[in-house]
Parts: structure tokens; sequence; C-alpha cells
């Protein structure tokens, strides 16, 4: 039987894989085995199923995949109708502006390390223009960011980890040659965040209920933006005060995405009863399919409505939308909630995440240490 089930279920209902064999024109047997977040329940296996005879009905053609340019369009054929959709156009943009201007013609069994090199010394010399004014930019030209780069480097090494399991590549070159790393030394970047008390400030130069609650539920959930665009009112329930985590929505395509980011970001969780006061009240006047109205919220309008309340109330950091969210944890760690329980709560797939994006948010953090020290 080609359909597997996987060792965790979601929500109490079994999740799928599958792992099957096919034939290439020289008569070479392969394994595939294909894992999709979705495959979850009765429409997820018939969807396996589906999954598993397109891959039998499909021929893989060594020959006709020489380039780099060849392997991808194999590689896209394969993702673009089973990973997230904010991913696939991820991964289209990073190859198509960067990647194949320099290595598209390569031919993918004589690549070597050395082109990985050159290819990042490449990306070194590019640069990405911004054509609106934000909280961090100001339109031009800017040198790509590491953590861009690092991006960049990891969809150029998966599409080779592709062609090494099925297309005969012997090596994955981006992986030996390594991804960019940051200079020893160098400061981690510092995470910006409201205090309770400059909240309390910012939120009474908000005047709009849709942006009140929204900016409200933001700062004392920890939601993500995505999820919270997400929302609709079957996910409110106002008599237990919980908010279900079931989706998410890009708000760069406006796209409504089946799953969140991750399996763990499957979630419920409890409302503190002055934030379900003012969704309730917010909710009688919606009509439309999410409770936010995704149309009518676009990120750059989030973000200049944002910079102005920071503005009105004397805020001087550069506060992004997702640092609603870092403002939560740190709401939560100042007040000795355990490390645990604020990743569940936040939909971290691990507490090590948490722990590596939050441990420093301890702004007493060295008064507390010499405290414990010298009571001992």
């Amino acid at each position: 039987m080609p359909v597997y089930e996987e060792k965790e279920k979601v929500n109490g209902q079994k999740r799928w894989y599958i792992r099957t064999y096919i034939s290439d024109e020289y008569g070479k047997r392969k394994q595939i085995t294909r894992h999709n977040k979705s495959w979850i329940g009765r429409d997820g296996h018939l969807e396996a199923q589906q999954e598993e005879i397109r891959i039998k009905n499909q021929k893989t053609s060594i020959k006709n995949i020489t380039t780099l340019d060849n392997l991808f369009d194999a590689y896209f054929e394969t993702i673009k109708n089973s990973l997230k959709k904010s991913t696939v156009s991820k991964t289209r943009d990073n190859y198509n502006l960067y990647i194949k201007p320099f290595l598209g013609n390569k031919q993918i069994f004589k690549l070597d390390t050395m082109d990985i090199i050159n290819f990042h010394n490449y990306l070194d010399n590019q640069k990405m223009e911004i054509k609106t004014n934000s909280a961090k930019r100001k339109k031009g030209l800017y040198d790509l960011s590491i953590s861009y780069k690092q991006s960049i480097h990891t969809t150029l090494s998966t599409i080779l980890h592709f062609g090494e399991k099925y297309v005969g590549l012997e090596k994955n070159v981006a992986h030996i040659a390594g991804n960019y790393k940051s200079k020893k030394g160098t400061k981690k970047k510092l995470i910006n965040y409201l205090t309770i008390e400059e909240f309390n400030e910012y939120i009474k130069y908000e005047t709009d209920p849709k942006y009140k609650a929204f900016f409200t539920l933001l700062f004392y959930t920890g939601l993500r933006r995505g999820e919270l665009l997400g929302l609709t009112k079957e996910d409110i329930n106002f008599e237990d005060n919980t908010i279900t985590i079931d989706k998410s929505i890009n708000p760069k395509n406006g796209v409504l995405a089946t799953i969140p980011k991750t399996d763990k970001s499957n979630r419920t969780l409890q409302m503190l009863n002055k934030v379900s006061k003012l969704l309730k009240e917010y909710i009688k006047n919606v009509d439309d399919k999410t409770i936010f109205g995704l149309k009518n919220i676009k990120p750059t309008t989030l973000q200049r409505k944002c910079d102005k309340n920071c503005l009105k109330a004397g805020i001087t950091k550069n506060i992004r939308i997702h640092d609603f969210r870092h403002s939560f944890a740190s709401l939560c760690i100042n007040n000795n909630v355990p490390i645990e329980i604020l990743s569940e709560y936040l939909g971290h797939e691990s507490i090590s995440t948490t722990i590596n994006t939050y441990a420093h948010l301890y702004p007493d953090s060295q008064d507390k240490l010499l405290n414990i020290l010298n009571n001992i």
C-alpha cells in the first residue's frame, strides 16, 4: 500500500504520507517518499492517493535535464501544488531573480564548489529595490541582507538535493560549499517590542474600531499577522473566550492558506476578558468572510497606522507589525510565564525556537542574575 499513516496525529485525525517507486527511462527503480501537512483525515488520504497516481504517471527523463534551468522546472512541478503558495512564490522569485541569471545555463553534472563560491560573490554585489517607503527603509537600492542571501542559497541547495534524489546528481555542491555565515563577533540584532505602558499609550491614539481591535489582539495574543488576518467568526467562541487558529493569510498576495506556518500553529487560545469584550463589540458590525477584511487591510496600511500611532505616543522605537508578537512574548517572560507554556501559546514548532528568539528579552536579566548570586 503506497499511502501510510504518520506517527503523529493532528487534532485526533490521522495524517498520511506516500512511499512509492518509479522507473526511469533506463529501467532504474527509484523510491519516492512524499509528506504533506494537509494530508489529514479521509480527504487527506484521497489527496495522497491522487498524488501517488500522478507520480506513477510522471516519467522522469534524465536526458532532458542537463542544465540548472531544466532541473528547476522539474523541481517546481513537484512543489507548486504541494507546498504553501507563499513558499512556492518565494522559491520562484529566489530562482528567477538571482539564481537563474548566474547559474541557469550551467550544466548540473559539471557544477562544483567554486561555482557556488563565485555565485556567493555575485550575490554580494547585487542590489534589491525598495519601491515604497517603510518603517525600516526609504525608497532606493540596497545590498541584500545576510538572511536574504541565506534564503537564496537554501533555495539553490534544495533544488540540487532534488537532483540528487531523482536525476542522478552525485553530490549537492551547494551543501558542500555551505551557506552564508554571519561574521564572528557580529552583535545579534535586538528585537524591538512595546512594554505594557507603551502599548497603553499607543492604543489611545487608535480611534478606528477595526484597527483598535486588530492591534489589541496582536499585543495580547501574540498571533502572527497572517493568522489574525485569516480569522473568521466561526473561529471565535465567546462562551469559552477562545480563538481557534487553523489557517493563515499571506497578506502580500491575499491567499488564504488551509494550514498555518507549522503543525503546532494549529491551536486554540484563551483570550483575556477585556480582549474578548472588545472583539465581541467589533464583530457585531462585520460582514466580511474574514473578521478584519483582507481587502481593506494591506501590510503597508498597517505599518503606516502603526508608525502614526507610535509618533503620536512619543515612541521612537522602529516598531514593525511582527514586533507586537515580540511584545506579547516579552510581557509573558517578564511576568514569569514558563517558557514551555509561552512556546505552546505562540505556536512554535519546538521550545528551542522560543528560547533562541526570546531568551535575551529580560531587560533586567543581569540584575536578576546578580541578585541570585548575591543571595547564595
